[in-house]
Order: structure tokens, then sequence, then C-alpha cells
């Protein structure tokens, strides 16, 4: 998998000091950049100009005037694991062709945002109630965690910033092998990196640019031996021909590599997308087959398989996983309560587990 480099960088004014400016320049030293004058705004979007792809390669560093961190927007009439999402950057250089961010985002531009002090002090003055109940905090929500590390260096500030929190637990998602900064780095029992799965076949046609699924667990296998503990994220689980072998193969190659032990959580979604989604995908990757199975349209907005075979796909890869671990908290990403209970039978016990967790 390439790093990612960019054709220009833009750096607000205001951003031009600080440390991940510096960083990305010592990085490209003969990179072409513009400085963005305070009151000033990049006239039209990337997007318009140069389309999705290439405005990727256009990277702005600009500090971050709003809140770095929200709960997560969950879904209409879907339980919510009571996740909370850190935005210290927006898009990343991978080209899912079922990601969100492609009908989400109105520039495509990579946004890095360079004031990670103000993040850091935005944790600090979180309230976290009463008990032993800890937040569970993750920046792969607009951009994968790890995707620019080599450029930003954001691990080597906020993993020993998270050694030293009683109640909070950071969550670093990737789809990448970009695990330089943190084998560099003391892990501690407050951080976790985590991945996103699917099959080898799913991740060539389906996750293109992202490391290849050898790739991921290689990586996760190392930042074990440093002594990180771990994560999965099987999402989206897309159905396709063979699906229900090649999932069964990619768990069991999972847990080939990792020791069940030093697996924290899985959690499981299917596909999913809007109307805009579906249009985005359409017009990018007319070749995918992703958005022509059987769908329904769900009460959030969103377009998913039919509940049985919802049911059917949960069941299949959760059977799967408890072949290798009971210890590991499985849970279901976006889902409604009636599919919640025809996976884990009618007891609120998985659900209560959900809440707590």
């Amino acid at each position: 998998m390439k790093s990612y480099k960019p054709d220009l960088v833009i750096i607000d004014e205001l951003s031009l000091n600080d440390q991940i400016t510096i960083n990305v320049l010592e990085k490209f030293p003969q990179i072409q950049y513009e400085i963005l004058k305070q009151g000033k705004s990049i006239q039209g979007t990337a997007s318009e100009q140069y389309g999705i792809s290439s405005s990727k390669r256009i990277l702005s560093l600009k500090r971050n005037q709003g809140k770095f961190i929200e709960r997560c927007p969950g879904t209409k009439e879907h339980l919510c694991c009571n996740y909370y999402v850190a935005n210290l950057a927006v898009n990343c250089h991978f080209e899912c062709t079922y990601c969100f961010l492609q009908s989400y985002l109105n520039d495509h531009n990579i946004t890095v945002y360079t004031n990670i002090d103000d993040f850091l002090q935005e944790v600090r003055g979180l309230e976290f109630g009463n008990g032993d109940r800890k937040l569970r905090i993750g920046t792969g929500e607009l951009a994968d965690s790890l995707a620019l590390d080599e450029l930003t260096g954001f691990t080597g500030t906020l993993v020993p910033y998270f050694e030293g929190q009683e109640k909070v637990i950071l969550e670093l998602k990737t789809k990448g092998n970009y695990i330089d900064g943190l084998l560099n780095t003391t892990p501690n029992e407050n951080t976790v990196i985590a991945w996103s799965l699917n099959p080898q076949n799913l991740v060539e046609t389906e996750e293109i640019k992202c490391s290849s699924l050898q790739q991921r667990l290689e990586a996760a296998e190392k930042c074990i031996k440093h002594g990180y503990s771990t994560a999965f994220h099987f999402d989206p689980i897309i159905l396709h021909e063979n699906w229900e072998n090649n999932y069964t193969e990619t768990i069991d190659m999972l847990f080939e590599i990792i020791p069940s032990e030093k697996v924290n959580w899985i959690s499981l979604g299917v596909l999913r997308f809007n109307t805009a989604g579906k249009s985005m995908i359409q017009k990018r990757f007319p070749k995918t087959n992703i958005i022509y199975e059987e769908m329904i349209k769900c009460a959030d907005g969103k377009y998913r398989y039919p509940q049985p075979i919802r049911t059917k796909i949960y069941g299949l890869l959760l059977e799967r996983i408890r072949k290798y671990t009971e210890n590991a908290y499985v849970y279901l990403c976006m889902e409604s309560t009636a599919v919640w209970e025809r996976v884990f039978g009618s007891n609120e016990e998985p659900i209560n587990e959900l809440n707590y967790f």
C-alpha cells in the first residue's frame, strides 16, 4: 500500500507554526504549498473543479474552530453503542466504494486539524458521571485513524496522553498498516488499535487503496507483540457470491494470527447507505455490484438487507467468532432491537451489556 503524498498543501495562516504543519513540510520539503490568509477561504470546492479522487490530492491544514468530540450520531430507531467520535481529520486517500463520505462531504480535500492541544483540552473537560464506566473515543469516523499518521504524528501525542486517563479509552480504527508511529510509542491499557476487516476478494474490489487482509492482520499482530490490545470491525458486511465461506474463512484467519485474549471487542454491521450514497456509488464505481442486492429502506432512511437476511448474516458470523472466544464482546452496529433479539435471543442481557460497554 502506497503512502499518501499530496500534490498541493493549503495551510491556514493560523496553522503555520503548529507542529503538524511543520511535520508535513519536513516530510515533503519540495511540496507545493499555499498559505491562506485569515478570513480567506478556498474559492469553490476542489471536488467541483477536479472530481473527488483528484481533490483528495489536496491537503488542507487548519485549526478546528469548533468542537472536536461529539456523540456518535447513531441512527433513528436503531441501537447505538454510545461511542464518542473525535474528528482530528476529515477524509482519507483510500477509495472504498461504499464510503459514506463521498456523498456526505461538500468538499473532498483531505483536511487535518493542527490544534491537537485544543482536542486534548476538550478531553479533559468531558463529564463522566459516576461509577466505573469509561467513555470510548474513536478517531475513525470521518477519517481513517492511521492513514495519515506518517505525516501528522498524531499517535505520538495521543497514546501517551490517554495513558493517564482513568475514564477514557481511545480507539484508533484503520484499514491500513501504517503502524510505525504506534511501534515507536509505549502502549497502554487505555489505547486499543482496531482494524476493519473484509474478505480479501472484497478488499480487492471494494476497498481500493487499502491494505490487504493479510497486511492488516500482520500489523495487528505486530501491535499486540508491542503491547497493545486490539478490536475488529466487520463493517460493512457485504453480500456476494460464496459470502458464507469467505467470511468464515476470514474469521478463521483472524484467530489463527491474533490471540483471542487480545481481542477486546468485535462489531458487526451490514452494508447500508442512503439515496444520495447509492447515487454516488453508481456514479463513481459503475462496476461494483454491491448496490444491486435486495434492500429495504429502514426507519433511519438508509437501505439495508431485509431483517431475515441480516439475522442470518450476524448469526453465522457470531457462531464462528464464538468458536474462538467467549470473552470478546460482540455487538451490532446501527441495528434495530428486533434484530438484536433475533441474533442474541429475547433476553435483554446483550443490550444491557451494550449500554454498559
